[in-house]
């Protein structure tokens, strides 16, 4: 028997914010800035690829090798480091630190980890539905994957005092899907998992890593209603409005 859910859990970004961009499109603005204007004439898919191909796995790896904590932010020299390998990767030859460090400085002009142009937009009607979820009784937190903690732009935008719990971290093996952060949240507010949900925007992400902590999983279809062909086991928000119903009835 499914007892009562008394704890929920969000994801973040597709969740409870959108971006205003996306990151290849911060990529092809900065690269572009930088003289690489062939990148207009690639794709997103092609850029992210590109991404994903070379800095990205490159820091896994890093991250893997070096056995890091689920706290860890790269130093510096890294962040240096990443962003030769991220020039390289896009066809820029002979990259020094010069070079690099333009790029880095270029790409925090747009935001990451929480300000400027890639800075998260809140959801509508967000804090309406948190306030009223609190003032049901239920212990709220955010699981997200990303090696910066989003407390700055929940402060700002006056929700954090809804969680009480925030977990972040990009490091793989503790990241989502993997039920880690999940799990810690249940322990931090001494809640079993089975009596805690999970809400967020991906199947292959969110829903898995609720299902493999034990927690009843809750897509967030709000922000983008494209996905199909979904479970039929599966509860569905497609307006956050819809969250009230649901965990009225779990």
């Amino acid at each position: 028997m499914q007892c009562k859910i008394v704890a929920i859990l969000f994801d973040l970004d597709g969740t409870l914010y959108t971006s205003q961009v996306s990151i290849s499109e911060i990529a092809r603005r900065v690269l572009n800035q930088l003289g690489l204007v062939h990148v207009n004439e690639m794709t997103e898919r092609e850029i992210m690829r590109l991404i994903l191909d070379g800095p990205e796995d490159w820091l896994r790896t890093y991250m893997l090798t070096n056995n890091v904590a689920s706290s860890w932010q790269p130093s510096s020299e890294l962040w240096i480091e990443y962003c030769k390998r991220f020039l390289l990767s896009f066809g820029l030859n002979n990259v020094g630190e010069e070079k690099a460090n333009a790029f880095k400085s270029e790409w925090e002009e747009y935001g990451p980890p929480g300000r400027g142009l890639f800075r998260p937009q809140i959801v509508d009607r967000v804090e309406n539905i948190l306030e009223e979820l609190h003032a049901r009784g239920y212990k709220l937190g955010i699981s997200t994957n990303r090696i910066y903690s989003p407390e700055i732009v929940l402060e700002e935008d006056s929700i954090i005092k809804y969680f009480s719990s925030v977990k972040h971290t990009g490091v793989p093996g503790y990241e989502k899907p993997s039920p880690y952060m999940l799990l810690r949240f249940a322990t931090e507010v001494a809640v079993n998992p089975l009596r805690c949900a999970f809400v967020g925007d991906r199947i292959d992400i969110d829903v898995v890593a609720a299902r493999s902590a034990g927690m009843i999983p809750v897509l967030a279809n709000w922000n983008a209603r494209s996905q199909i062909h979904l479970p039929d086991d599966l509860l569905v928000a497609n307006q956050i409005e819809d969250l009230l119903g649901i965990f009225s009835e779990i």
